[in-house]
């Protein structure tokens, strides 16, 4: 009998460079994570002779992690713009599979394992335009922010078959054969933009 487990740890860093005349504005984001990658388990059963195997584990085959941020801030003699912007992306795709594995005879060994596969993306933007302008001592406030959210949910299935031959003592030969992934995906979606305009006589308009 066997037991596996493994764990994985990410690290991702952007930074962003944005040139408008001669000011250069630097921002960035930091994504860290470390988690489970896989686990399996192999168990053999008891046979008079030749070898009967069961295995099942679950392992991740994509990660959709990911980081992003940008922003300016400037400023004139008659007032201040702010823009900016993140993107968080987290999620993964999981393989389950279930497998066996049978000698059938002194030299050849066969075994076929079943896969299915879930998984979720998670996407978030967040934007924010800011303009604040003094005319003639009027004060002119300008916002707009904008949520986004995109979450996929994924299901498939796959299969794996294989054989290996012993060839001689020291020589073995294997063929391995993957059927195509079927894989759908599932999308729900919202966008959330707020947009508001006011001035010093509280005239509003959204």
């Amino acid at each position: 009998m066997e037991f596996r487990a493994g764990l994985s740890h990410l690290r991702t860093e952007n930074e962003s460079r944005i040139l408008r005349g001669d000011e250069v504005f630097i921002d960035g984001d930091e994504l860290r994570k470390t988690r489970l990658s896989g686990l399996s388990i192999t168990m053999p059963v008891p046979t008079y002779r030749g070898s009967l195997v069961f295995a099942m584990g679950v392992h991740r085959v994509n990660s959709f992690d990911r980081a992003f941020a940008r922003q300016t801030v400037e400023t004139f003699s008659d007032g201040l713009v702010l823009d900016s912007g993140q993107v968080l992306e987290t999620g993964s795709i999981w393989k389950w599979s279930a497998a066996a594995a049978v000698d059938i005879s002194p030299n050849l060994s066969t075994g076929l394992a079943l896969n299915i596969l879930t998984g979720r993306d998670n996407f978030r933007w967040n934007g924010e335009f800011a303009d604040f302008l003094v005319v003639a001592d009027t004060e002119t406030f300008l916002y707009i922010g904008e949520d986004q959210a995109i979450d996929v949910d994924y299901l498939g299935v796959s299969a794996t078959f294989g054989m290996n031959y012993a060839v001689s003592h020291n020589i073995r030969a294997g063929v391995t054969i993957e059927s195509p992934t079927y894989l759908s995906a599932e999308e729900s979606a919202t966008l959330d933009i707020v947009h508001e305009y006011d001035t010093t006589d509280r005239k509003s308009v959204v």
